[in-house]
This record gives structure tokens, sequence and C-alpha cells, in this order.
């Protein structure tokens, strides 16, 4: 198995895609900010995220056009509006019951938070639906 890049370290050395068991529990204690972020960008999105020491934390986007596009890690967990883009990619990935995720935890979460978690646990079940 190859050596984890640096911003795998972020992870702990986990991936939900390359393991097929981890801490349901761990997922569930996160808090809002900037882990949770780092896991959806990465595990749902599908984007590659670097923490920087000189720009911090950073996500690849591809523009239309096929370029990379490095910014600013986007706060899924934090932003009930951005977690809207984690709903989409869900529904492109074939999960069809997105629409009750903003509720997922009975009000244990803020809805953003919420979205994030149910995604990456729906992720890490790995069958839609």
């Amino acid at each position: 198995m190859n050596a984890p890049r640096d911003h795998e370290k972020v992870y702990q050395g986990f991936s939900l895609r390359r393991q097929t068991v981890i801490a349901r529990d761990k997922i569930l204690k996160m808090a809002p900010g900037r882990e949770l972020n780092m896991m959806v960008a990465r595990e749902v999105i599908g984007h590659e995220v670097v923490a920087d020491d000189i720009l911090g934390d950073t996500e690849r986007f591809i523009d239309a056009a096929g370029n990379s596009i490095w910014g600013e890690l986007t706060p899924y967990s934090e932003d009930d509006e951005i977690a809207e883009a984690v709903i989409n990619k869900a529904v492109k990935l074939g999960f069809t019951d997105v629409e009750t995720w903003w509720d997922f935890g009975e009000g244990r979460y803020l809805p953003a938070e919420a979205v994030c978690k149910k995604a990456l646990l729906e992720i890490m079940a790995g069958d839609p639906n």
C-alpha cells in the first residue's frame, strides 16, 4: 500500500473508500468545521484536499474546461446553503432520500452538519438507498 500523502494525514490515515470499517462514532462526534468539511470535500464531493502551512486548508475544484482550480476549503458542514452541494452530489451518486438528511440526528445536529454526517455514513455504507 502506498504511504499516505500529506493531506491524508489530516484524516488520521483513514479513507472511507479505502476501508470498509470506520468508527461511525467518529463521524457522529465530529463538530461542524475543519475536519468534517475536509472529509466531506474528499469523500462525498470527490475533491482533493490539502492542508498547507502557508495557504491553509485548500480544496481542488475542476472547472467546466477540466482545469484544476485551488481554493479555500468549502464550509460544507457550517452553512445550509453550501450543504446543498452535498445534497446535489448525493443525488448524482444515486441517493434519492436526500431531503430527509436535513433532519438526521433528530435535532442533535445543525442542518448542514446533519446533511454532511448523513452523506458520509451513506457513502460508507456503499449502496444508494
